[in-house]
């Protein structure tokens, strides 16, 4: 057999012409990439209220109390606390204001929706709907666990 005349392997020339080729392919796919990884206006709002109604069954659990979780769709304003009619209304257990994106509306558009979460987690409420850039989103309680889903 007789020796290899040629040295294997690349030059750097070869070399950092492959890496200025990736470094082109990358810079003009990664604005895509980006632009894609973004929630849609509708999903971000139902992910939003799922997070809220999410917060107040995990008190409710934790609490060992019945929770309710009023939310605003005039407003956008949330308010969780516990559910004892008997008991004077005290401090909530956490309230504040949803970030819903522009152009995101909420349905039904005016009033107060209640939801209701048990000790073992258990909830009741009505879907709420979230309208906004052509898409619609729904958040769901599953009334038997009170797991909270948002789906489009």
């Amino acid at each position: 057999m007789e020796p290899r005349k040629t040295p294997a392997g690349f030059t750097l020339a070869e070399i950092l012409v492959v890496m200025v080729v990736i470094g082109i392919v990358s810079a003009a796919v990664a604005p895509a990439l980006v632009r894609g990884a973004r929630p849609h206006p509708a999903d971000a709002a139902a992910e939003e209220i799922r997070g809220v109604l999410a917060g107040g069954r995990r008190a409710a659990v934790r609490g060992g109390m019945p929770v309710a979780v009023e939310l605003d769709t005039r407003t956008g304003r949330y308010r969780v606390a516990a559910d004892d009619p008997e008991a004077p209304p005290g401090k909530p257990l956490a309230e504040g204001a949803l970030e819903l994106p522009a152009g995101v509306a909420v349905d039904p558009p005016a009033g107060v929706r209640r939801f209701t979460f048990g000790v073992l987690g258990a909830g009741q409420g009505a879907p709420v709907v979230v309208r906004g850039g052509g898409r619609t989103a729904a958040v769901q309680i599953n009334p038997w666990t009170g797991e909270v889903r948002a789906a489009r």
